[in-house]
């Protein structure tokens, strides 16, 4: 934290670095540090909580212990409850897309969780219609918090993002209608949320990181209205699978990582789950994707040859560029 009236708290969770910054008006004062101490311990909580409800690397998390009771119904807490309905909502939106049920390809690719306990015998092959192959859906939602889990999922991407929104309205109940806080950024690995502006009455400005150079960015965007910033990327979780390269962007229609024209994809729009989702179905399916649901205005994404390109609205955003980005 610094004598200004500019406050930044740093941690690690969900394997990623998490920053929290407020940004208030006029100069320093003691009641802004308390507020910004109070607000540094929400977010650790509410991180703290998502690894141990949602955490595929943990076998005690509430999502592990789902993981292992396929086709028992469970008792959940809202939390679980909540981001299982979003995921199951993501998938049907997207016409199976996004679904999380790409968990035995991680870990058949050798991206290992904790232990599953698997049946005697496998369970009958999936059909496309992303249902079960006897018709029933995957997830079932009973009265209160009762989910029945037939297949295992991974929370990972869509877990974070909705911590980062969970963070972004404790901060504004926090606050409420104080107008001494100019604005606010909660930042997990590139995930973001950002409100208001800064200190000096600047929009926030953000850089999307160059895949083929993780080191440095390709792009910074000026964000004019408040949005969440996500991004989905195979620069930096890839390995080497029986001698070949993958990554953790799996194709759910052939349990493979996806062959993609794009490096990365990054999304602006209100809600950061909405744009994480948008971001992974626009890398792994773009085909798919432009065809099944409407497209976000603010998009950007690089391709395998390192070139950006945007859409009209997003490219209204870019403040610099190391090259000229094609609008599309």
């Amino acid at each position: 934290m610094s004598g200004m009236a500019v406050y930044e708290h740093h941690f690690r969770s969900m394997a990623s670095p998490v920053q929290v910054r407020l940004d208030f008006r006029g100069a320093d004062r003691p009641s802004y540090r308390d507020a910004a101490t109070a607000v540094a311990r929400l977010a650790e909580t509410a991180f703290s909580e998502a690894v141990r409800t949602m955490s595929r690397f943990d076998p005690d998390s509430e999502l592990s212990r789902l993981n292992r009771a396929p086709g028992e119904w469970r008792e959940v807490s809202p939390l679980l409850y909540n981001a299982l309905r979003r995921a199951w909502e993501a998938y049907r939106f997207t016409g199976g897309v996004f679904d999380p049920r790409v968990l035995d390809s991680l870990e058949q690719l050798g991206y290992r969780g904790s232990p599953l306990e698997r049946p005697a015998s496998p369970p009958p092959p999936e059909q496309s219609d992303r249902g079960e192959s006897d018709g029933a859906p995957w997830i079932e939602f009973g009265d209160g918090c009762r989910i029945k889990l037939r297949r295992p999922v991974d929370l990972g991407g869509i877990g974070k993002s909705l911590t980062v929104d969970r963070v972004r309205l404790a901060i504004l109940e926090h606050f409420g209608g104080d107008d001494q806080l100019a604005g606010f950024l909660v930042n997990a690995g590139g995930d973001l949320y950002a409100w208001g502006s800064r200190d000096t009455g600047e929009p926030w400005t953000i850089g999307i990181e160059d895949p083929l150079d993780p080191s440095a960015i390709i792009a910074a965007l000026r964000l004019e209205t408040p949005t969440a910033v996500c991004t989905s990327s195979v620069a930096r979780r890839r390995w080497i699978h029986d001698g070949k390269p993958v990554h953790h962007l799996i194709d759910p229609e052939t349990g493979l990582p996806a062959d993609s024209p794009y490096l990365s994809v990054t999304c602006a729009y209100p809600d950061p789950a909405a744009a994480e989702v948008f971001t992974k179905c626009y890398l792994i399916r773009p085909d798919v994707s432009l065809r099944v649901w409407p497209f976000p205005e603010y998009i950007w994404w690089v391709t395998t040859d390192g070139r950006l390109f945007t859409t009209p609205q997003g490219a209204k955003w870019v403040a610099w560029n190391r090259q000229r980005s094609d609008v599309r």
